[in-house]
Parts: C-alpha cells; structure tokens; sequence
C-alpha cells in the first residue's frame, strides 16, 4: 500500500479499552488478507519510542493479519492523545462495524459516561437519537432476558419493549413477538412455581420475584438440563 508505512505487528498493543469484546469469526478475513493483504490500514496511537503502539480502529484486521502469518502491517497514526479522545474515535468506528445492539448500547453508554449528551453522540456517531435512547434502553435487560437477545431469540424491538416496561413499572410483560415462547416474567412463564423469592419488598419485583431470584431459577434450570443431557 504505497505512501502507508508498515508497522510489525510485534509493535502493536490491542487496545484494552475496544469496544467490540468478540471478534467474532476471522477465517474470511484472513484468507482474504493472505490472498490481498491488508486493504485498510489500522489506526494506532505512538505511544513513545521504546513502548508499542497503541491501536485504535482495526482489531479485528490486526487479529487477521496475525492468523494470515503477516509480520507488519499498514497503519496511519492518530492525533488522539487523551482516553475521550481515543474511547471516542474507538467508539465511532467500531459503531459501523457490525456491533451486536448490546454492544452498541455499550458503546453509547462509555460516550456518555465521558459526558456527552445523547443529541452530541447522534452528531459523532451518525446514529438518530432515536436509535441511541433505544439502545441504552437495552441496558436495563436482566442478564436472562440480555442473553436471549445475543442469541437471537428475541428481536431488538421486543428487547426495547421489554427494557421500557422493566424500567417503568418493574416488571415485564411484554410478549415476544420474533417467537413462540411464553410472555417474560409473568407467572405464565414455566418458571414461575418454582419461585420462592423472599425480596420483593426491598428489590424491584420482576413479575412474582426479583431479578436475582429469576436469574438463580434461570441458572439452576441450565444446569439441571446439562446434567440430564
């Protein structure tokens, strides 16, 4: 890649603070990188002259690359000198990187934390504050409820639907509409006699119990299932 220097990839750092925590399957990207190379360069901050760069945009391109057998690879360095800066520059790229709308809320929710106001994030990252209120939204999920909405099994907006009433009234009813499956923490669900949840007067009540007492019964059910399988 003419006029990009070649950095090793021994003088790079992955950036413990990047937002997209799986990087999910690498095997097409590094037989294309073998095939072509790296067509991107990776984004990395000079952190002095005895210590590795710092990278900021190109995680997965790195961990490629490594796969592919390169020894360096191409990179631009950034200006951003300070952690807003760079947690920002991470955030607003990874955001158009195929993130999973957990990661997304993640994401958001690091921009704000630095200070930035919802109306300020839509203007960094593209997204309508629309999006944005929804996806932080989804941080309000019970660990369960999160799960299933990694795996598939419930839709985004039925996840946003369900986070709403949660935060709102303390419970959630709200009926999935991607599936089949009973109404969440509601006494319909197959879950529920086995609850014997002692901490409804001092914890917020999820239909008949609390979320620790649902997230124990979740659990105790996973296990019970392995153990018969």
């Amino acid at each position: 890649m003419a006029g990009i220097p070649m950095v090793p990839l021994d003088r790079i750092r992955p950036n413990p603070r990047n937002v997209r925590a799986d990087l999910g399957d690498l095997s097409e990207l590094a037989a294309s990188i073998r095939t072509r190379g790296v067509q991107q360069p990776l984004v990395v901050v000079p952190q002095g002259a005895d210590r590795p760069y710092l990278l900021l945009d190109g995680h997965r391109r790195y961990a490629a690359a490594e796969i592919a057998g390169l020894s360096a690879v191409p990179c631009i360095a950034s200006t951003d000198r300070t952690d807003e800066q760079q947690d920002a520059h991470m955030i607003a790229a990874a955001l158009h990187k195929g993130l999973t709308p957990l990661e997304q809320a993640e994401a958001f929710a690091r921009l704000r934390g630095r200070g930035h106001v919802t109306s300020a994030i839509a203007a960094k990252t593209g997204y309508s504050e629309s999006t944005i209120s929804e996806r932080l939204s989804l941080l309000n999920l019970p660990l369960a409820a999160r799960q299933r909405l990694e795996r598939g099994e419930m839709t985004t907006r039925d996840g946003v639907d369900l986070a709403r009433q949660v935060a709102a009234t303390g419970r959630g009813e709200v009926r999935i509409r991607s599936a089949a499956r009973p109404a969440w923490f509601t006494k319909a669900h197959p879950l529920a006699s086995t609850l014997d949840c002692p901490h409804t007067g001092a914890r917020r009540a999820v239909g008949p119990a609390c979320g620790q007492c649902w997230e124990d019964a979740i659990r105790e059910d996973e296990r019970s299932k392995a153990a018969g399988a």
